[in-house]
């Protein structure tokens, strides 16, 4: 593993972070952009067009963790334990406002829902760390033509043929158990440790054989995707299909974007002591992000002219980041420390290695 990271990655760290403020700044019940947004005006196709940039985002972070961790065997379950404690110890400080500010009122439900890690991202995150290194085993005794073929053979199992059948369900209005190669009840819309260990070995490959393609063709491919999908999700609109299926993580146009994004920063190549630094919030702004969400009054802007919007979703990104990273370097001044005598007992005890 390279001891000095690219910061073109580290970059692309907080902009991916920024990409999935956006989607949430969208969703209906966290930002509620699209709840808000009246009818089929120009708002309605922009926010359309932010979500088909945007959704690209969480592949892309399993892309950037993949081609770092598929050279190492040796994985930390302290920091499982780091990231587990940081989702609760922020969930109940922010429960703990709401009971202040009277949202909430304090309850032991409340409170004990919240000790509990029910995050999709960190709970299948930590999976893939754990079980990385064996993937890496697997992919060191693979040719580059044989971890191709496993590429292309998941690929399309996993990912094209699932989109198929997510478009069958969406038009048909109704699961179809047992025709998911994921699951009996459906793809679970790419929120599946399958499509982690999808992107792992993407990223792997990545950083193992690189990618031959010019920027040109990767920036191309890139736009070409992200309008193709704007289309697709304006039809699925104007057909009023229950769920956006272009949307999902698993859906081939999102994982090559995701491909051709990583690719084209990883391309960038520069150093920066200030962009090292910012990327570091980026799990801190993951976990604190939702819940301030509020403070934006997204409902007094979304209905402006298209300019209002955008520069109120430039500005929502910015000063979320902002606010997330003077979080945690709080955090980090107050927990540094302690976290490192932990992780240090903890890895004393358990600390995973393979065969390299």
């Amino acid at each position: 593993m390279d001891k000095k990271r690219n910061s073109s990655v580290e970059l692309l760290r907080i902009v991916s972070m920024m990409g999935v403020i956006l989607l949430h700044y969208n969703n209906q019940n966290m930002g509620g952009a699209f709840k808000y947004a009246s009818g089929n005006n120009i708002s309605m196709y922009w926010l359309y067009f932010i979500e088909s940039v945007g959704i690209s985002a969480v592949n892309v972070f399993i892309i950037i963790s993949s081609y770092y961790l598929c050279c190492t065997a040796k994985r930390r379950l302290g920091k499982i334990f780091e990231l587990i404690a940081q989702l609760i110890l922020f969930r109940q400080i922010f429960y703990i406002i709401t009971i202040m500010m009277g949202v909430e009122t304090l309850s032991f439900k409340g409170f004990a829902s919240n000790l509990l890690p029910t995050d999709y991202f960190v709970v299948l995150y930590s999976v893939l760390y754990i079980v990385s290194p064996y993937i890496n085993v697997c992919i060191n005794n693979l040719s580059r033509k044989n971890l191709r073929l496993l590429i292309c053979i998941c690929f399309l199992i996993f990912s094209v043929w699932n989109i198929i059948v997510d478009a069958i369900e969406n038009i048909l209005g109704h699961t179809m158990l047992g025709l998911s190669t994921i699951g009996m009840e459906g793809t679970l819309h790419g929120y599946s440790i399958v499509n982690f260990i999808l992107l792992y070995l993407i990223g792997a490959y990545i950083r193992m054989w690189g990618v031959k393609a010019g920027n040109k063709k990767m920036i191309l491919s890139l736009l070409f995707m992200t309008l193709l999908s704007w289309f697709l999700s304006i039809w699925e609109n104007v057909m009023k299909f229950e769920k956006h299926v272009v949307w999902n993580y698993e859906n081939p146009l999102v994982i090559l974007s995701s491909v051709c994004i990583f690719v084209i920063f990883l391309r960038l190549k520069f150093s920066s002591s200030v962009i090292n630094k910012l990327a570091k919030a980026s799990f801190i702004c993951y976990l604190v992000h939702e819940p301030l969400l509020g403070m934006l009054h997204i409902e007094n802007f979304i209905n402006n002219n298209l300019f209002v919007i955008i520069l109120h979703q430039i500005m929502s990104v910015i000063v979320l980041y902002a606010i997330s990273y003077l979080i945690y370097i709080i955090y980090d001044k107050l927990s540094k420390e302690v976290w490192k005598k932990l992780n240090n007992k903890i890895d004393e005890k358990v600390l995973f290695y393979t065969e390299s």
